[in-house]
Formats: C-alpha cells, structure tokens, sequence
C-alpha cells in the first residue's frame, strides 16, 4: 500500500508542477508580455545639445553673465590702453595703476568665471533631470521596453542603425517642452 500511496502523491505532485508551468508558461502570458522587447538608443550628446531647453538656458546664462562680462572687457581694454601709455611715457604712477588694474582684472576674470560655473552646472542638472523624465514619457508612450544611451562610455559600444532613435527623441522633447 505504501507504493500505491507514493504513486498517488508522486501523481499529484507531477500534477501539480504541470499546472503550474502551463500556468505560468508563454501561452498563458498575458499577450502584451509574449511581444518582442522594443528596443532603441539614442546619441546623448546630440539629444542633449539639440533640446530647446539647453538651447533657452544658454540664452539665459548669457544674458545673467553679460554684465559681468563687459567689466572684464572693459579691464582688459583699460590694460591694454595703459599699456600702450606706459610704451610712449613710462611713469611710476602709470605702472602702479597698471598693476592695480591686473588685478582687478584676475579678480573680475575668477568672480566671472565661477559664476558661469556655477550657474553651467544648475542649468544642466535641471536640463538632465527634464530630459530624464521627457524619454522616460516617451518609452513609455512608444511602447519602449529599454533605451540605452550612447555617449561613448563603452555601456553601447554598437548599435544598429534602425534602433537609433535619437532624432525621434529629440522631435518629441522639444515638442513636449514646448509645450505641444
């Protein structure tokens, strides 16, 4: 009897596992699942340089930079004119006022260069956190599964040509972002 019985439970347990893989098996999938994985890349680079938003924030840094920008012109042409009157008079006084110019020269020069810096690396970490959710709206509104990123890092070393789909991603940011 106890055969019988291992028969009866090794029968069910056989069953059992059965049910489950058909269960769990490709046909029984939903049909969403059984699809292919849509795949595409894109050039990082080019997206990130063709979106408006960079485009816009460029504008911007240079108009919040410009006045800041003239001063050092302006320093560097003050030098360059004493200059010029220290080469036709040499005087004690001129090369004094030479030397205080310089350094106001290198001291507007840094305040202006750090500020472009700065304000270079808030605009791109906004302008990367918009892109990141504008392509992840866009894999999901396309149907994407994964889209990877070629920057040249080594992560995509090749990508099929027909999987580029960097002109579409850039076309539907910019279109997003613009408000369309």
């Amino acid at each position: 009897m106890k055969i019988k019985e291992w028969g009866v439970w090794l029968a069910i347990a056989l069953l059992g596992a059965y049910c489950i893989y058909d269960y769990t098996s490709a046909e029984n999938v939903e049909p969403a699942k059984k699809q292919e994985l849509k795949i595409g890349y894109l050039q990082i680079t080019q997206v990130f340089e063709q979106f408006d938003m960079k485009q816009e924030m460029v504008e911007k840094l240079t108009k919040e930079t410009n006045n800041l920008r003239a001063q050092v012109d302006s320093l560097a042409v003050g030098i360059q004119l004493l200059s010029e009157s220290i080469k036709n008079e040499p005087t004690e006084e001129l090369e004094n006022a030479l030397q205080f110019k310089r350094v106001q020269y290198y001291n507007k020069r840094q305040e202006y260069e750090k500020l472009v810096n700065e304000k270079t690396q808030a605009y791109d970490q906004e302008i990367v956190q918009r892109l990141n959710g504008l392509v992840q709206e866009y894999a999901e509104t396309n149907g994407y599964d994964f889209i990877y990123g070629a920057d040249g890092s080594g992560f995509l070393m090749y990508g099929e040509p027909g999987y580029d789909i960097t002109q579409d991603v850039v076309n539907y940011l910019n279109t997003k972002y613009q408000g369309n």
